[in-house]
């Protein structure tokens, strides 16, 4: 299907090109980003590394996009549905045959992207960190060079190599976010629906299909693993009796497939982009325990040096701080990190302490007494001078 292998390029070069052109996180858009932060966020206040509250936007969009035109994001959005495609292609013209893989091994293969995530998870929060980047090859993708391991790299190159040799079997089998639409995908609003009488059952749409669902033995394709992606009414030799059609729920026909789920996905991206802008939540949050305010105050400050989930953590180190520079008076620490210069809110009590007296803990030297040496401060704060304060005290 032409139009969806442009939209497949069009977007696998945008991501390239704000990766290594205009070296923009990309992964704060990774809708997997969002599944992996839901219990962090929800339960300890802040999401892992580098992600933002944009990845529960992607989130939804994706779902939203899911329970519209089943799994479309994996054939038409992600990087590695296009990869893999491109691969498929690749053999076919140079006129490799595929490996096939039989019908029940295959519905066995792909109970695994199921365990996959589970243990991905699960290792997640046990290390509170995205431990699985080190063998993610979509983190390869849209990451910066410096920033993957050579495991990233060793696994998207046998991602690239499996991919050759039979069609698509890491998103079949492997993906864990496929393992997260596909209770979505089931209830698809749309679907291929087969007409028995129209058909002449050649089983050409079986194996045009390359996530190997057996189009030609159903009336409808309701599999989760349907990418929606229109190969099997392509190659229907009786299309135009109308023998395969793309439906909404089952009955009512649906014009240009690849233009109308190119609309839904813009509409959804639109969405996600404008939610980011006009919904500028916090992706780490801290609140002290037991505090019983008199006068409460707010301070904004511009810090440089909380770059992920992990310097946001030493962050909050020094206001906690037990020393000559203790900030009793702060309350909650709320901001996104990232790159450069953040925008970070402290509320604090003003009846017990003074921005000042937060300036100072976040830039002071702390002597650490468990592990017993100096931390010098990682932060700067845009407007503070340390030294300067110091001469003027």
């Amino acid at each position: 299907m032409k139009v969806r292998h442009l939209i497949q390029t069009f977007f696998l070069i945008w991501i390239l090109t704000g990766v290594f052109i205009l070296r923009r996180n990309v992964e704060t858009w990774c809708p997997m980003g969002g599944v992996e932060s839901l219990y962090s966020y929800f339960v300890e206040g802040g999401m892992y590394c580098s992600l933002r509250v944009s990845n529960f936007f992607m989130l939804a969009a994706v779902i939203l996009l899911t329970l519209c035109f089943k799994r479309a994001f994996c054939g038409y959005l992600c990087p590695l549905g296009a990869i893999a495609e491109w691969m498929r292609v690749i053999a076919r013209k140079l006129g490799f045959r595929q490996f096939s893989i039989p019908p029940a091994v295959n519905s066995i293969l792909s109970l695994l992207k199921y365990a996959v995530l589970a243990v991905m998870l699960w290792l997640t929060w046990r290390a509170a960190e995205l431990v699985i980047r080190s063998v993610d090859p979509c983190y390869a993708v849209i990451t910066l060079g410096e920033e993957a391991k050579w495991t990233t790299y060793a696994v998207l190159v046998l991602f690239v190599i499996s991919a050759f040799f039979i069609s698509m079997p890491f998103c079949r089998w492997l993906c864990p976010f496929a393992a997260v639409m596909n209770p979505f995908s089931r209830f698809g609003a749309t679907r291929i629906v087969r007409d028995p009488q129209a058909c002449n059952n050649c089983g050409a749409c079986s194996k045009a299909c390359p996530m190997a669902i057996q189009v030609a033995s159903v009336k409808q394709v309701v599999s989760a693993d349907c990418i929606a992606c229109m190969e099997c009414v392509d190659k229907c030799p009786r299309r135009q009796r109308n023998a395969l059609q793309w439906m909404r729920f089952g009955r009512v026909w649906v014009k240009h497939p690849g233009w109308t789920i190119f609309a839904g996905i813009a509409i959804s991206l639109l969405a996600v982009y404008l939610a980011s802008v006009f919904i500028p939540l916090p992706s780490f949050v801290y609140a002290r325990e037991g505090q019983s305010p008199q006068h409460l105050s707010t301070c904004h400050l511009k810090i440089e040096g909380v770059t992920c989930g992990g310097s946001a953590k030493l962050f909050v180190f020094f206001l906690d701080r037990k020393d000559i520079s203790e900030v009793p008076g702060y309350l909650k620490v709320s901001m996104s990190p990232a790159a450069g210069f953040i925008d970070v809110r402290i509320d604090y009590d003003s009846a017990q302490t003074t921005p000042q007296a937060i300036q100072d803990a976040i830039s002071e030297p702390y002597f650490d007494e468990a592990e017993n040496r100096w931390r010098m401060s990682p932060f700067k704060i845009q407007g503070y001078d340390m030294l300067e304060t110091a001469i003027e005290d």
